[in-house]
């Protein structure tokens, strides 16, 4: 009898992430000495070290560069030195001077922070209404105070430990093969128009992950629909081809970080709305879940209300739910009422002002207990 192969040698190692976390305080003592810097031009902190690196926050009295920002004040964080490059999550707060409490108005995870690929800074550039802040608890005594929360991920701790000798393939690479389909096109069954571009794909692809394409393409109407697509086209309404484009790309590959990777803060925030609305359209709860944790972060004064609209019209709980409370948090619902969204809001949503109101109340009446 031949004798069987040797197995080949199984090795294994653990990767540990080590991580480091700071907060800096950034005090800015004299507020109206800073308020005639132009556009583009800020205040920087002292530097300060988390995880072997430095940082350091910036401020913007009157925005960061462009002429539409000027209204409001802009806070960055950036990594310090020409070769820095490391990943970190942070967010950005301001001081209540009256309760000496801070509230995160800011927030990013996973940022990848690289000095030499010129993405040495994040932050926001519509932080905050100037006129807001000047009329909130967060200025006080001509004194604001900036926090920043920095956690910072280390290269990961790898450990090494000898196992027993099994063979061991490894693991199939899904999304990077549809991803290859999907750019080849080899096996498209389907021309889809969206406007005037043109995007072929896999019916049996998009039946898997959607489930009204499943019912377009084998539900119960079936007859009708190869009658309807006997010529492999179908076109798609109402939709931008960037919004498909991202659709098709999180079909495949289970993400659309690459349609957003030459977008800037705002481009980025109206594809995901356009986007978390394809989701609902389609019903690709994944998607829909991806958008929704997005546009949490992107939660602004001048932005909530319309935000709430479109968490309201597809029924997005999580986003709906961050929405109300960012609004409770406010010191001044001034930016908020003259927005365009809250116009919109009123009109169309009156049962989310009440959803407002109610929360709002709660939180008062837990106030009064607590201070009683």
């Amino acid at each position: 009898m031949a004798s069987a192969p040797r197995p080949r040698t199984k090795t294994a190692s653990t990767s540990t992430t080590q991580i480091a976390r700071a907060t800096h305080s950034f005090a800015i003592t004299s507020y109206s000495q800073h308020k005639g810097l132009a556009a583009g031009e800020f205040i920087r902190s002292a530097a300060f070290d988390v995880g072997g690196h430095q940082w350091c926050i910036r401020y913007y009295p009157s925005g960061d560069k462009r002429k539409e920002l000027e209204d409001y004040v802009s806070i960055y964080l950036e990594l310090l030195g020409k070769y820095g490059k490391v990943t970190a999550s942070f967010d950005l707060r301001l001081v209540d001077q009256s309760t000496g409490l801070s509230s995160v108005l800011f927030s990013k995870s996973l940022v990848a922070f690289d000095a030499v690929d010129n993405r040495f800074s994040c932050g926001c550039q519509k932080f905050m209404r100037r006129s807001e802040l000047e009329a909130s608890a967060y200025l006080r005594d001509n004194q604001l105070i900036i926090e920043s929360d920095v956690t910072v991920f280390k290269e990961p701790l790898v450990l090494k430990k000898a196992t027993n000798s099994v063979d061991k393939m490894s693991p199939p690479d899904l999304y990077h093969d549809l991803d290859n389909l999907l750019v080849t096109k080899v096996g498209a069954d389907v021309t889809i128009k969206v406007q005037e571009e043109v995007f072929v794909a896999h019916t049996i692809v998009l039946a898997m992950r959607s489930p009204v394409f499943k019912a377009e393409f084998y539900g119960p109407m079936n007859k009708d629909n190869k009658e309807r697509y006997q010529d492999h086209i179908i076109t798609i309404e109402d939709m931008q081809p960037a919004v498909f484009n991202a659709l098709l790309q999180f079909i495949y590959t289970d993400s659309f970080a690459e349609c957003m990777k030459d977008l800037d803060e705002d481009d980025t925030t109206e594809l995901t709305k356009h986007l978390l609305a394809a989701a609902d359209r389609f019903d690709i709860q994944g998607l829909k879940f991806v958008c929704e944790k997005d546009l949490c972060e992107c939660l602004y004064v001048d932005t909530v209300a319309a935000m709430l609209v479109l968490a309201d019209q597809h029924n997005c709980i999580q986003l709906k739910d961050a929405c109300i409370e960012f609004i409770t948090c406010l010191n001044s619902l001034e930016g908020l009422v003259e927005s365009e969204g809250y116009q919109n809001l009123k009109e169309s949503h009156p049962n989310v002002l009440i959803d407002i109101f109610e929360r709002v109340t709660s939180e008062l009446f837990s106030l009064r207990i607590i201070s009683s």
